[in-house]
């Protein structure tokens, strides 16, 4: 009796260690059936049927799982034979929020030897929205850096618009002095042709600029990402040949779809060329490869130019 209370009371002890735990802890042996769980599991994972349903052991984790996402992960986990991993995933959370959690995958060891699989559930949603709320900080000392240079951009065709247009008021005040006769259409021509430029000038300036500010909504749709950077390729040859920069193209042999905005991938790729072109004053190569790895599409632009 001393040994099984023993026993009892270590039992009662190990779940109330657990179940005290903020972090997710599924444990399932070797096939993925359910050995155990704590309640921030089933707080944080949607389950489609309660963990501690007398069936729930009968079928493998995966089936018990109510998010797709989470549930082909976790299944890739045993069909893989993988561990040490970790994944991140958006759920829905009462009231339109949005909950972060990670899932990270471990070896569950007993007697030196691989039983299972223990899967670690951890809430980073206040983590997430306190590094977003850190890049929006730093977006916005960014954006004080950007005013005060677009000002100073302004600052310059203003006063030289501001000089011509004296200019042009000093030649017509002199010409009524002189009877009334206007200078000759090119005198006023030029002062005025570099009126319009420096307007366009200030034009361009404050486009860019509410560009950069204004929040971007991209218009997502299934598009392959390498048939998009083809074109994009096609685009920018003429301009790389005159400037004598080689365009090297590497693209994954099978490229999936991809929910992207083609315009702002195409603007992607035209700013990194752009900047590779201006590292190659003399010429050079400018390579766009691809490849598709774990289910992630990965583009690399490299150039053998001077350098950042």
């Amino acid at each position: 009796e001393q040994v099984i209370d023993a026993i009892s009371e270590e039992n009662e002890i190990r779940d109330a260690i657990l179940g005290s735990l903020s972090t997710g802890l599924i444990v399932c042996d070797e096939n993925g059936l359910l050995y155990q769980t704590n309640k921030a599991a089933e707080r944080l994972v949607p389950f489609a049927k309660s963990p501690g349903d007398p069936r729930a052991g009968d079928v493998p984790v995966w089936e018990l799982i109510a998010d797709a996402d989470i549930a082909a992960f976790v299944r890739s986990l045993w069909e893989k034979q993988r561990n040490n991993v970790s994944r991140d995933f958006a759920l829905s959370a009462p009231g339109g929020a949005t909950r972060r959690i990670t899932l990270s995958a471990m070896a569950l060891v007993r007697g030196k030897k691989m039983t299972g699989t223990i899967l670690k559930i951890d809430d980073v949603t206040e983590k997430f929205n306190q590094e977003l709320l850190l890049r929006r900080m730093e977006n916005l000392a960014g954006l004080t850096n950007v005013a005060a240079n677009v000002a100073h951009e302004i600052k310059n065709p203003l006063g030289s618009i501001s000089i011509h247009i004296q200019l042009i008021q000093k030649a017509l005040a002199k010409a009524r002095g002189a009877g009334g006769l206007l200078p000759g259409e090119k005198f006023l021509e030029r002062y005025l042709g570099i009126v319009n430029e420096e307007i366009e000038r200030l034009n361009k300036i404050v486009v860019d600029f509410l560009y950069a500010v204004r929040p971007v909504r991209p218009v997502l749709a299934l598009t392959n990402p390498d048939e998009a950077l083809k074109k994009a390729a096609e685009f920018l040859r003429p301009e790389l040949s005159a400037k004598r920069v080689e365009l090297k193209l590497s693209l994954a042999p099978e490229c999936p779809d991809l929910l992207l905005d083609e315009k702002l991938f195409r603007q992607v790729i035209l700013n990194l060329a752009k900047n590779a072109v201006a590292a190659l004053p003399d010429g050079g190569i400018l390579a766009f490869s691809s490849r598709v790895r774990h289910d992630r599409y990965i583009l690399t632009v490299a150039d053998n130019g001077h350098g950042m």
